[in-house]
């Protein structure tokens, strides 16, 4: 399959996808999220392949949401546009599902900034290995938003308080607070030799055993899917507000903060 978002390569039983949107921050799409799937159902297929290692660039990890195909040129939300929100926004949960649940181990290799939606790719990944030059924020409260998909997973990485401080004060951390406060495994200037190594121990374990074991603390974690419906609703919302969806419009056309 030709991707159009990511690249993917296949080496000794490792998957390596990298998001590939630089000139839109590595926002999320639609696309990206469709093509996400599809590498996660190759893999989910491939007996061979025990590891995933999801990747940025330099600059941006991801970004998040992209506010311009949220948009689609409309201040106002048309019945189109509802429609199509919605099925962002459950895709995206989903996509966040499936890496806790895909009989894979999932890492995530961070360089640069993690930001709103990307903290939900990070959270829902069992290892994240990161530059000391990665950067987390959740700006959504500024937006007039909450980062209630990205809560269901958050929370259960590093504890209510931490998620509450993170999403509630929008102040970008570093990769050692990040580290303290467990959103991260690991941080190392040379991540990719970090990465190998692991994979060597992680690719003999069987993936019958990695799904029983997220199987095990998914259950555990107890987001049920009330709470799951909550936070797409609430997103959906949020993405209707029209004092948002100017915020949005500002930022893109005029390249201004929601503060401005």
């Amino acid at each position: 399959m030709d991707y159009r978002t990511i690249n993917i390569e296949n080496f000794d039983g490792v998957l390596w996808i990298k998001i590939n949107r630089p000139i839109n921050r590595n926002s999320i799409n639609f696309m990206l999220l469709k093509e996400l799937n599809c590498a996660l159902d190759y893999v989910e297929n491939n007996f061979l392949i025990k590891v995933i290692v999801l990747q940025g660039n330099d600059k941006f990890f991801c970004s998040g949401m992209d506010f311009k195909e949220i948009l689609n040129g409309e201040l106002s939300t048309t019945e189109e546009n509802k429609s199509f929100i919605e099925k962002y926004c459950t895709l995206y949960l989903n996509t966040l599902k499936r890496f806790t649940t895909i009989p894979k181990i999932v890492i995530s290799d961070v360089q640069g900034k993690v930001i709103a939606g990307g903290i939900g790719l990070v959270a829902a990944s069992d290892f994240v290995i990161a530059s000391d030059s990665a950067q987390f924020s959740l700006p959504e409260v500024l937006w007039g938003m909450i980062p209630a998909m990205v809560l269901l997973f958050l929370t259960r990485r590093i504890g209510n308080q931490e998620a509450y401080k993170l999403a509630m004060t929008s102040i970008p951390i570093s990769a050692v607070r990040a580290l303290d406060i467990k959103l991260i495994d690991e941080i190392s200037n040379n991540p990719l030799l970090h990465i190998k190594r692991l994979s060597l121990r992680l690719k003999h374990i069987d993936s019958s055993s990695v799904a029983k074991l997220k199987r095990y603390f998914n259950n555990i974690g107890n987001v049920t899917e009330s709470f799951e419906k909550l936070a797409i609703n609430e997103t959906i919302a949020s993405i209707n507000n029209q004092d948002v969806r100017r915020k949005m419009h500002n930022f893109i056309q005029f390249n201004k903060l929601p503060w401005e």
